[in-house]
């Protein structure tokens, strides 16, 4: 409903514009341009790394916990009511630490995705608003999230892009 507004919207605003200058319209492909940058696997070879250090330890903190809770159930019954409950809330303070590790883990997961993906983000986005003032084009659509409609005449500027960042443009 918001995207059906916001283009309505939007052609309002280009034939408003129309009408005062001329319009020139481009689309992009960003997911082709992204996937045409070197940084981009750089950025992901890094990603997976730290997503495989976080599963090791996450891991290690289970096999500490799974081992704890076997020896407590091997030794419960020889161990006095006050042991035993000391043991059973160590084994809850460990299993909590457990889950806080594991969601401050889907966190510093994200926070890291964004260091490494925002600056390549923002240099794609710079290339596209370079190669639009060069090219006079007033409005780019990305091809991934456009709208309804884009007549196969308006220009694609991907390869563009990817040539401005140095990438390898794929044949059209």
């Amino acid at each position: 409903m918001k995207k059906i507004l916001f283009l309505t919207v939007a052609l309002v605003g280009l034939s408003v514009a129309a009408n005062a200058q001329s319009v020139k319209v481009a689309r992009v492909n960003t997911q082709d341009v992204m996937a045409s940058l070197p940084e981009v696997d750089s950025a992901r070879i890094k990603l997976e790394s730290f997503a495989k250090d976080l599963q090791d330890e996450l891991e290690t903190m289970q096999v500490e916990y799974n081992n704890k809770l076997e020896s407590y159930n091997k030794t419960k019954a020889a161990m006095t009511p006050v042991i035993a409950s000391q043991k059973e809330r160590d084994l809850n303070d460990l299993a909590r630490r457990i889950q806080e590790r594991s969601q401050t883990a889907q966190e510093d997961y994200g926070n890291v995705q964004m260091s490494l993906m925002q600056p390549i983000i923002g240099k794609v986005e710079e290339s596209i608003k370079k190669i639009a003032k060069t090219l006079a084009i007033t409005v780019v659509f990305d091809a991934q999230d456009g709208p309804v409609y884009i007549d196969e005449n308006t220009p694609d500027i991907t390869n563009n892009v990817i040539k401005d960042l140095g990438g390898t443009p794929k044949a059209q």
